[in-house]
């Protein structure tokens, strides 16, 4: 039997904003204190999230070994809109993942991702598609917009073109992104007007369970 991780991230350190380390290491002082445990921004930053990165998905590799999962699928995120963008621009980190993908062809699936207002997403979505060989589109709605915007159905018209399948972000986020704009009940009105496309809903909309095993039952597309 094939063992599919169907949804996991790689980072390194200019992949993401500025803000998302200094954001996310607060959280993580928080619940290190919760466990008696204190550290600064500062100290997790600098002793914890370097553990975190893996730029060219060895670590990646070496844990799917570990656990007995066969093909992982990996997807870049946008959130330099919301957040300010980082050093790595999002197109850098799409050509990255195609890297990956090419270096493990039996192992890695990497979809394409962009935030959809960003000038040019269409054209980005489409070249890493056609041009990269991405296998897929991810959207993380945290950064800022509804997964039914009109800006996002420009994006879903490039994967159904191509056939692929796409993968929204659901579910509660940390801070400092935005978890209203991933409420999975934002997906039907998706579900319904692209028919034709196989959505994925990640983390099984993680605080609106119900809605979505609901959902779930009543669209067939919704995977």
């Amino acid at each position: 039997m094939l063992v599919v991780d169907a949804h996991t991230h790689i980072v390194d350190e200019g992949w993401m904003p500025r803000k998302w380390w200094d954001e996310l290491a607060k959280v993580y002082v928080h619940a290190l204190e919760e466990m008696g445990v204190s550290m600064s921004v500062d100290q997790v930053k600098s002793q914890i999230f370097p553990n975190f990165y893996d730029p060219d998905a060895s670590k990646l590799i070496r844990e799917m070994d570990a656990a007995g999962i066969d093909v992982s699928v990996i997807c870049p995120l946008d959130y330099g809109l919301a957040l300010g963008d980082p050093k790595t621009s999002i197109e850098e980190q799409n050509q990255v993942f195609a890297e990956i993908q090419k270096k493990y062809p039996k192992r890695i699936i990497a979809f394409v991702s962009v935030d959809p207002r960003r000038p040019g997403a269409e054209d980005i979505v489409r070249w890493g598609l056609e041009d990269l060989g991405l296998r897929g589109l991810k959207l993380h709605p945290a950064s800022g917009f509804y997964p039914n915007d009109p800006c996002v159905y420009k994006l879903l018209s490039v994967a159904r073109e191509f056939n692929v399948p796409v993968l929204f972000h659901t579910g509660q986020i940390v801070q400092p992104l935005r978890s209203k704009f991933c409420n999975p009940i934002y997906l039907d009105d998706v579900l319904l007007d692209f028919p034709e496309l196989t959505i994925q809903a990640a983390h099984m909309g993680f605080g609106w369970r119900h809605e979505l095993f609901h959902m779930g039952a009543t669209k067939t597309n919704l995977v």
